[in-house]
This record gives structure tokens, C-alpha cells and sequence, in this order.
């Protein structure tokens, strides 16, 4: 006979896109009459047509065989009929406000990794080198504790939606124990870098690269804070409309999920896993560069925390006549150049050069406008090298010129440097 139940599990199978064929297969294999099946679903296809005499033109036998209706079969019409349920609008809005705060921790994420990588490549134009993660290393950590947070607001939003008591105590657990503590984390995190940021600002160097960012960009909690009070009071508020079953997320949510997973969490990690990979690269190119010439490629046994690379081994300039030169600058630290306003870079250029290379001829054209003075450098072949200088502006243009006994030719120049720093670090060079 047909029963309310299976007029409400013919209309949920339907909206869930089943057709007529499918619904009646499995009312079939439950069970049930396939007289009722076409009455029923005569009714719900053509509610004009049908008439209560309808009802009566099953025969009686028919109705014995399908008394036994398993209760599983009738729980599951029930639990259709309650999935389908609609849920009030009160519960849709705290979902969307969840949606929204996890928009905002994906922004977050977004402009934690733009400044990683603007900071990169606004001071690592060309061959020079300035790993972010090198001298801000915790920041690596906030994208990716951003990201994690938006995956976890995901699935609080999408809970929440099947109305539960579960889902709301799951939805105030998060706003109460997540955005306070990601904020406190994240400021902690990021405090080496603001405050390298504010004693840039008193620095008036002005070769000094300006860091395109302020402290006062780092608010990232305004907007989230401002939802999250909101979606705490309405959850409270809303404590009684929360009493539908806590259904399984359906498998399009999870399919959504791991989307997100795969194009937020996935890329975060991938692009600071790479900044720390360069932030450790000790090398410098200097491997690549010892494979592309036949000489010796001189560089310091120990770059001081006062001197550090701040180019990689170039390959291909021109020195001498010869343009398979090798070239490196170094420089103080990005830190210590940012907080003190002083830089003083010394750019090292070697070849290898022919036997009976005549060097008092070549330093008397190295440097125009400068006086070359022999000096005595203890790297150098006999013992011997030369010093040049000339005005450069408000400072001093100098540079040191000597030859190795591998007939290696090396100049150091700077326009900050002093004399003394350059034979110092001619001394070093292995």
C-alpha cells in the first residue's frame, strides 16, 4: 500500500537527481510492491491525475507480501526526509560569516608570502642575493599556520550547516580558541621583521633599499576579530535552532576540501620549504662558476658576520682582455646595513691570465684618473701589489690589484671600503 514513507523517499530520491527508473529498482529490492512504486509515483509526477480510488486497486495479496518492510528501509526514509530538511536562515548566515573569516585568513596567507617574495626580489635584482628566510627565519611559519586556520574554518562552515548541537559547540570552540592565539603567534613571529622595519625608518641613508612595507600593515586581525565577535553571539543566540542529527560532511564537501588543501596548503609549503633552501645555500654559485673555467676561483676561507656574499660567482665578465672573468661582490649584512645605514660593498673580479702578463702595465689603465701604488700584499706573487684611488663623489673610489702565483689575476674595488678593508680581505681569498 502506499504510505506517507514512501511518498517522502520517492520526493527525496528526486531531488537528489534519481530518476524514476533508479527510485523504483531500489523500492524493488526493498521490498515493495511495483503496483504501489507506479501509484506513488503517478501521484508525485502527475498529482492531477490521481484520485483516491487509486489507492484502492492494489490487491490485497500484494499488501501481505510487503508487510515485512524492514526498518532500516524505514529509517532511511526518515533520515532522507530530515537531510532534506530545511534548516533555518540563522544557521546559513553563521555559515557564511565562517565562510568569510576563512576568506580572510586565505588573504592573510596571500600577503604573508607577497612580502616573503617582494622582499626577495626587490633586493635580489639580477645575481645579488638576499634570502628573506635567511635573516627572518619564524616568518616562514605564519603562511602556513594561516593556511592550515583557513582549511579548519572551511570545515567549521561547512558543519555548521547541518545544524547540530555538535556542530555548534564545534563552530564556538573554534572562534574562541583560534583567531586570539593565531594572532598573538603571528605578531610574535613577525616582531624580528618590524622591528628591523622601524629602525629602517630612522636610517637617512638614502642607498639604503626602502622595505616596501610598514608595521602598520600588520593588522591582519581587525576584520577577522570583528566576524568572529559576531559569529560568536549569534551561535549563542542561536542555541536552540541547533538540533537537527550531525550528518557526515557529503562527498562534494569533501571533494571541496581537499581542493583547497591542494591549492592553498600545498603551494605555501612548497614556496617556503624553496626560501629555506636558499636561505641555507652556502654556496653561491660558486660550484657552477669553478666548472665553467679552468682556473682557480678564489674566494674568502671565512666571510666575517661584518662581510658576507651579496652576489653569487659570476661568470663572464671582462677583465684583462680575457671575458671568461669570474666576478662576487660582498657587503655587511641586510640586517646590520638596514639598522646602521651603512654599506660598504667590495666587488672581486678574477682570470686567469697567460704567463708573462706585464701587471705594472696593465694597473697604469685599470683605474682612469688614479695613481697606482705598489704596495706590499702578502697574497700577492713576490709579495707584490698595487693600490689605486681616485674621488668618487662624497667618497673615495679604491682599489687593489695583484697577481697570485697561479697566474690569477685579481682586482678589489669599493667605493666605501677602505684601503686596509680591501688588503684585508685580498688576505683571505683562497
Amino acid at each position: 500500500m502506499i504510505t506517507q514513507e514512501l511518498i517522502a523517499y520517492i520526493k527525496s530520491q528526486k531531488l537528489q537527481g534519481k530518476t524514476d527508473e533508479l527510485i523504483r529498482n531500489d523500492l524493488v529490492a526493498n521490498k515493495w510492491a511495483e503496483s504501489d512504486i507506479n501509484l506513488a509515483l503517478l501521484q508525485i509526477n502527475n498529482p492531477n491525475s490521481y484520485t483516491p480510488t487509486s489507492l484502492n486497486t492494489s490487491q490485497p495479496t500484494t499488501y501481505k507480501s510487503v508487510q515485512p518492510q524492514s526498518q532500516g528501509f524505514t529509517q532511511q526514509a526518515e533520515t532522507s526526509i530530515t537531510s532534506t530538511e530545511e534548516r533555518p536562515k540563522m544557521i546559513k548566515t553563521i555559515s557564511i560569516l565562517l565562510f568569510l573569516i576563512a576568506g580572510l585568513y586565505i588573504l592573510s596567507t596571500i600577503s604573508m608570502l607577497g612580502i616573503m617574495v617582494i622582499m626577495d626580489r626587490a633586493l635580489s635584482a639580477g645575481d645579488l642575493v638576499f634570502s628573506f628566510l635567511k635573516y627572518f627565519p619564524s616568518w616562514g611559519f605564519i603562511p602556513i599556520m594561516f593556511s592550515l586556520v583557513t582549511l579548519i574554518f572551511f570545515y567549521v562552515a561547512f558543519k555548521v550547516r547541518n545544524g547540530s548541537k555538535f556542530s555548534l559547540w564545534l563552530g564556538i570552540g573554534s572562534l574562541l580558541a583560534i583567531p586570539i592565539p593565531a594572532a598573538l603567534i603571528s605578531q610574535m613571529l613577525m616582531s624580528p621583521f618590524i622591528n628591523l622595519v622601524s629602525s629602517a625608518s630612522q636610517t637617512a641613508d638614502e642607498a639604503i633599499p626602502k622595505i616596501p612595507v610598514s608595521p602598520s600593515t600588520f593588522r591582519f586581525g581587525d576584520s577577522i576579530f570583528i566576524l568572529t565577535f559576531i559569529s560568536l553571539v549569534l551561535l549563542l543566540v542561536s542555541f536552540k535552532k541547533f538540533q537537527f542529527s550531525n550528518d557526515s560532511l557529503s562527498n562534494k564537501t569533501k571533494v571541496i576540501l581537499s581542493v583547497l588543501a591542494a591549492i592553498l596548503l600545498l603551494p605555501t609549503v612548497t614556496l617556503v620549504s624553496l626560501g629555506y633552501v636558499k636561505a641555507n645555500d652556502t654556496d653561491y654559485g660558486y660550484s657552477n662558476a669553478k666548472s665553467q673555467v679552468a682556473y682557480h676561483i678564489y674566494k674568502p676561507t671565512l666571510v666575517s658576520r661584518e662581510l658576507t656574499n651579496a652576489t653569487k660567482f659570476i661568470v663572464g665578465k671582462e677583465l684583462a682582455g680575457k671575458q671568461n672573468a669570474v666576478r662576487v661582490a660582498y657587503d655587511v649584512p641586510f640586517d646590520i646595513m638596514v639598522k646602521t645605514g651603512q654599506f660598504k660593498p667590495i666587488v672581486v673580479t678574477q682570470v686567469g691570465i697567460e704567463a708573462g702578463f706585464n701587471l705594472d702595465t696593465f694597473v697604469t689603465t685599470f683605474m682612469e684618473g688614479a695613481t697606482p701604488q705598489k704596495i706590499t700584499l702578502a697574497a700577492g706573487l713576490n709579495q707584490t701589489g698595487y693600490l689605486l684611488q681616485k674621488p668618487l663623489g662624497n667618497s673615495t673610489l679604491s682599489a687593489v690589484v695583484y697577481l697570485t702565483n697561479d697566474n690569477v689575476l685579481l682586482t678589489l674595488m669599493s667605493p666605501k671600503a677602505s684601503s686596509d678593508e680591501l688588503i684585508q680581505l685580498s688576505s683571505s681569498l683562497k
